[in-house]
């Protein structure tokens, strides 16, 4: 292992596109991906389609906010695009029940501490309204998409950011450091609308949230692991009004 790698990159490799690797993209495709991911997430907040049905419209908009990013990183990686994803193996099983647990933990603990110093900890609209199993069901089929999405507007300004601080010469820890702590705050503060700008609860609970996926990506440079833990984080939180609902009506 290289100096400048952190003892949890052991047999990980290096982050994919920012160092060559296995393709070089330039600081203007970054910012192309960047501002192109920027601009999906203005439209998925103004746009409503509401003359179609809501879960078309739904549908759409998650085909819309994958297809695009993935596309140009397709075009632009010279259909390198793989090097994004690893197979999951069967021991990556118990390293994603570990870092769910820990969000879990984490979630858990930043909603008691708040509600101990009298913040409100109102939830994401989308949780708010889950009712019964088909409305769960619902906001699972959209996440499968969306939540993929998420992680592409935070792994990839991570990757752009330490590709534009490695052009400046600095070095590879460092990049890591800073680009994974601002790409996280960038994280958190896009959630603000869809908590209702409750900004105690987004950065003690969803920037920890993203800086514990960052880790798991930091040691195993898989997309799948970080999309998989935060679809089964989610899923148990938007199951939990589901599951008290059964609880209290027995």
């Amino acid at each position: 292992m290289q100096r400048d790698y952190f003892k949890i990159e052991k047999n990980s490799g290096d982050f994919p596109y920012y160092a060559g690797d296995p393709q070089k993209l330039t600081i203007v495709q970054w910012l192309s991906l960047v501002l192109v991911l920027l601009a999906q997430f203005w439209i998925m907040s103004t746009a409503t389609l509401s003359f179609l049905p809501k879960g078309i419209a739904t549908a759409l908009m998650d085909i819309f906010l994958v297809g695009v990013p993935m596309g140009l990183l397709w075009w632009f990686t010279k259909h390198a695009i793989g090097a994004l994803f690893k197979p999951l193996k069967w021991r990556d099983t118990l390293t994603i029940i570990k870092y769910v647990l820990l969000m879990v933990v984490i979630g858990l603990g930043s909603t008691i501490a708040l509600n101990l110093i009298g913040q409100t900890t109102n939830g994401d609209v989308a949780g708010d309204q889950v009712t019964g199993l088909v409305g769960y069901l619902a906001v699972f089929l959209d996440n499968i998409l969306s939540l993929f999405w998420e992680e592409l507007i935070s792994l990839i300004p991570l990757l752009a950011m330490m590709a534009g601080l490695k052009a400046l010469g600095v070095s590879r820890k460092i990049s890591i450091i800073l680009s994974t702590i601002v790409t996280s705050i960038l994280f958190g503060a896009l959630h603000l609308p869809s908590y209702q700008w409750n900004v105690p609860m987004v950065f003690t609970s969803i920037v920890f949230l993203r800086l514990i996926l960052d880790v798991l990506y930091l040691k195993t440079k898989n997309i799948w692991l970080t999309y998989v833990t935060h679809l089964l984080y989610d899923s148990f939180f938007f199951a939990l009004p589901l599951i008290f609902g059964l609880i209290f009506k027995h």
